[in-house]
């Protein structure tokens, strides 16, 4: 089933807008899961102010979107592995004991 994803002015219009080419389009657009809608609402939404976005299934309303949300799932800052602090190492184990490290060699023959 296809959602549809279409943004609205502050007077429940749908926005028009103007391309490189000079053509004029209607900000309406067509899409196969609603994961792709919301995130192509909110890049719209991110650059359009006073506006809103609806998603729809089959002329059924899907979710309702406002500017705010959409800025905010825009801005958030990802939390990846490669950014969490690790605990410092430290070179005494917990009972009191010093460790050092140590090298090893083993014959060839």
């Amino acid at each position: 089933m296809k959602f549809m994803a279409i943004i609205f002015d502050a007077h429940k219009r749908i926005v028009k807008e103007r391309k490189d080419n000079g053509k004029i389009e209607s900000l309406i657009k067509e899409f196969k899961k609603p994961q792709d809608a919301l995130r192509w609402v909110d890049r719209r939404l991110f650059d359009n102010p006073n506006c809103s976005g609806k998603i729809e299934q089959g002329g059924v309303p899907y979710e309702d979107v406002n500017r705010d949300d959409s800025i905010a799932r825009i801005l958030k800052r990802p939390c990846t592995l490669a950014c969490r602090k690790t605990a410092p190492t430290q070179s005494r184990l917990s009972f009191g004991m010093s460790v050092h490290s140590d090298m090893c060699h083993f014959s060839q023959g």
